[in-house]
Order: structure tokens, then sequence, then C-alpha cells
């Protein structure tokens, strides 16, 4: 079974990391769909396995990722982050959960605080980009055209349609999302008590455990995110 990552993002210089992520993922059968904006084009080479589409200008990031499933020849989506980490063995376990279920999320992740060195987990709080789903159960034009918690707003969507969703709460070692310089998003929205919730980021983090970032971080992942932190 085939999984196409679809990757968005104004910035390009993050889209080696982005890059680096997808060819570490063991799961053998991929593909990687890099929607470029016009504000952001990236001249990097891409692998075999990679391929560019060009955004018309003004489009939100939902509406862009939307074009990148679009033009998906996998049968599973994953919306790839820019800056976030997956163990090599994410898809595989993102494979299997769709067994279950259309759609799965991440519910229980660990989270980077680059400037300080610092790793927590969270769970029931947030939904970041840890979204894998089989495209054909979906609908044609999953993501809603928002800039930000498109995550979140397209799985409330798909609850909304009577899609079940598979809940990730056993393998948080398998995704990183990592806070640091470039990333400034202050509020997310959140599940909580059946409703959802506008609240700050960090005061949903700094209330869970600290696993050691070396647990979770490669060495040079872990370098990767201190350069950026700056």
């Amino acid at each position: 079974m085939k999984v196409t990552c679809v990757l968005s993002t104004l910035r390009a210089g993050f889209v080696e990391h982005a890059l680096d992520m997808f060819h570490t993922q063991e799961w053998p059968d991929k593909e990687l769909i890099l929607v470029e904006a016009a504000s952001a084009p990236y001249s990097g080479s891409l692998p075999p396995q990679a391929r560019k589409v060009r955004a018309p200008g003004g489009l939100g990031w939902g509406r862009r990722i939307n074009l990148g499933i679009a033009e998906a020849s996998g049968e599973i989506i994953h919306r790839l982050d820019d800056d976030d980490y997956y163990a090599p063995k994410f898809l595989e376990r993102a494979v299997k959960e769709l067994e279950k279920h259309p759609l799965c999320y991440w519910d229980r992740f660990a989270v980077y605080f680059a400037q300080r060195g610092e790793m927590r987990t969270v769970q029931g709080a947030f939904v970041c980009g840890s979204t894998v789903f089989r495209k054909a159960d979906l609908a044609q034009n999953p993501y809603p055209d928002v800039n930000r918690a498109i995550d979140y707003r397209m799985i409330e969507a798909a609850r909304n349609a009577g899609i079940q969703a598979s809940r990730v709460t056993d393998a948080a070692a398998l995704f990183v999302y990592a806070r640091h310089g470039a990333d400034n998003w202050k509020t997310t929205w959140a599940f909580l008590g059946g409703k959802t919730t506008e609240l700050a980021v960090d005061d949903l983090l700094h209330s869970r455990s600290n696993p050691a970032p070396a647990y979770l971080l490669p060495a040079e992942q872990a370098d990767y995110y201190r350069g950026i932190a700056r």
C-alpha cells in the first residue's frame, strides 16, 4: 500500500529537514509531494520519490494541502510538517492504525523545547502534524481553507461526517512536535470535555512529564533544533 506524504511550507529553508524525515521512513512504498508556494520556491534537488506541485498565488495552507492530495498516487495520505521529528517507524505504525479506522492521529506525543533543551509529553490536548488517513474514505478536499489548526479542523469535520478516527496513545516516541525560534504558534484548538476550546500551547505542555531528549531525539536532530532555535 502506497503512502503519499504531502508537504506544504512557506519556509523553503525547512524543506531539507522534511526530506530527511521522509527519507528515513522505513515504509517502502512511499512518495512525497512538495506543494510549492510562489512566495517560497525551493531550489534544491528532490529524491526520485518526490516531486513538486506549484500552487497558484493566494491559496491558503489548507487549500495547498488539498492540491497536493489531489496529485497523490498513494492510497494513504500523511500531511508532513516541515519542522517536526518522525521516527523511522512512524508511517509503519500509522498504516497499521488505519486497519481500524479510515483516519488516525497521535493523541499522545512528545514536545521538544529547543531553546531550553527540554522534552515533555502531552496527551489529549491538541493535534498537529501526525494526521494520516485513507484517501478514498475522506472528502475530496478534506482540509478547510484556513491557515492554522488545519489538522484539528480536518478531524473535526471528519467526525461531524461520521468518520471514526484512531487515536494513537502508546507510541509517543514516534512523533515529536518541535517548539523553536521559528515556531511562533501561541495558541491552539483542542478537544476538551467534548468541546472545542482555544488554549495557550505552552500552558498545555508545561503540566506534563519530562523525558530526557536523548531518549526520543537522535543527536543530529537535537543539534538541528538547537540551530534553528536561535
